[in-house]
């Protein structure tokens, strides 16, 4: 679980469904992103790590508004199309989240352009990743000092 700020600035939960890598759309770096759900079963993704030098914005982003977005472009679309959910942040954090969109399924490249494909497939997976029992951490077992017995 990690903790994420809602638009109305409140600390909600954040369950990590998954962790995957995929290449930058350039295919300059490797992105690391995650995928989770909050107490409402949204779906979020959020940047996770680069292996290169572009800067990029932690927060989570809800799945949905993504999708909304790039449904209402209606046409072939560029990155772009997901600035104004990240608008005052690092360009590339919506480069980043079109990359993994890409890699989850959710788009079809078309020269430098996308469109949207269908989400059923990702929405399955992520009701399965739902259902499953939330991981517990494990208790660390009690350290000895020296001297101890």
């Amino acid at each position: 679980m990690t903790l994420a700020l809602t638009n109305n600035n409140e600390l909600t939960d954040i369950r990590i469904l998954q962790k995957s890598t995929c290449p930058s759309l350039s295919e300059r770096s490797t992105l690391t992103y995650q995928i989770g759900c909050n107490e409402h079963n949204d779906i979020l993704f959020r940047i996770h790590g680069n292996s290169g030098t572009g800067k990029f914005n932690r927060e989570w982003v809800p799945s949905g508004d993504m999708l909304e977005l790039i449904y209402e472009s209606k046409k072939p679309f560029s990155w772009k199309v997901l600035h104004p959910l990240v608008k005052g942040k690092s360009v590339n954090t919506a480069c980043f989240l079109m990359a993994a969109l890409k890699n989850e399924g959710l788009l079809q490249p078309l020269d430098r352009l996308y469109e949207q494909k269908s989400s059923a497939d990702f929405q399955d997976r992520m009701k399965q990743l739902m259902a499953k029992p939330k991981k517990r951490k494990a208790k660390s077992a009690p350290t000895t000092k020296k001297g101890d017995k």
